[in-house]
């Protein structure tokens, strides 16, 4: 596939799209999702081995996580590393979703996970910084998230209600 400067995929003209994949360690998996951009403005995903990176992730939880998310998110999931999966997961499914829209970088603490929903996999979160676009703290969104086996994976969509 094509890339841009940023080495981001250079999806179809009318196309948007995004990719997780992992290496050696986790299996070597990927994924894509694929969709027309009159479907939604925006889609992102990730996906991690949270076993198999599961030091890793433990290590950079204050990195990913702030105080008031890990109050809200402790408690749902059984192992430390699911928690920080979560929000890992989550947080780079946004990132791969809102970069290509902003044109800009923004960081894990630049958004906040503030309700975790686990009867219908979904967290609402908001940015805590001014990301452009009308993209600022007075704006929340949703994202789905699943386990499977020993996998966290994460979508959002923007511009749709469908997931």
């Amino acid at each position: 596939m094509a890339q841009n400067e940023d080495r981001s995929p250079a999806w179809p003209k009318g196309y948007i799209g995004s990719i997780t994949h992992s290496g050696v360690h986790a299996g070597n998996h990927s994924y894509s999702v694929v969709s027309k951009n009159d479907f939604c403005q925006g889609v992102g995903i990730d996906s991690e081995n949270f076993r198999a990176r599961s030091s890793a992730l433990v290590a950079v939880e204050k990195k990913i996580l702030t105080v008031a998310e890990i109050g809200v998110i402790t408690g749902f999931f059984p192992a430390r590393e699911m928690m920080v999966a979560l929000g890992f997961t989550v947080k780079e499914s946004i990132y791969k979703c809102f970069r290509p829209l902003l044109e800009k970088s923004f960081y894990f603490n630049d958004i906040e996970i503030f309700e975790v929903n686990l009867s219908e996999c979904k967290v609402k979160w908001k940015p805590t910084v001014d990301l452009g676009m009308g993209y600022n703290p007075g704006f929340s969104c949703e994202s789905a998230f699943e386990f499977a086996g020993d996998w966290a994976h994460a979508l959002t969509l923007l511009g749709s209600t469908e997931y």
